[in-house]
């Protein structure tokens, strides 16, 4: 298949590039020529005012382009979420330790 893909981003007025914290993914990649007959693009916003909000958007539009049936069903879409969600904890515990470690435990 013959696709051209390209990704636009913007921080939020008033921002650095440093400080984006939404995500998206396109796979297999942004290329002229796409191997086989599927491309995936997923987009997630990062809530500003939450905790790691640019890790939760990546995290979240990694796995729905890599969950190629997420976009199948209902069902499928929902199992795809309630995986990313369960991993979730993990990494904030895995945040907060890192931040103890350094020093500079969460307030």
């Amino acid at each position: 298949m013959k696709a051209s893909l390209i990704a636009y981003w913007a921080a939020k007025e008033g921002s650095s590039a440093a400080e984006y914290e939404d995500a998206w993914r396109i796979l297999p990649g942004t290329a002229d020529e796409v191997p086989g007959n599927w491309v995936a693009v997923a987009v997630a916003d990062g809530a500003t005012e939450s905790l790691l909000a640019r890790r939760w958007a990546a995290m979240t539009a990694d796995g729905f382009a890599l969950a190629r049936t997420a976009v199948c069903d209902a069902d499928s879409f929902a199992g795809t979420a309630l995986a990313l969600s369960a991993r979730w904890p993990a990494v904030v515990e895995s945040y907060t330790v890192e931040r103890a470690a350094a020093g500079r435990p969460l307030r």
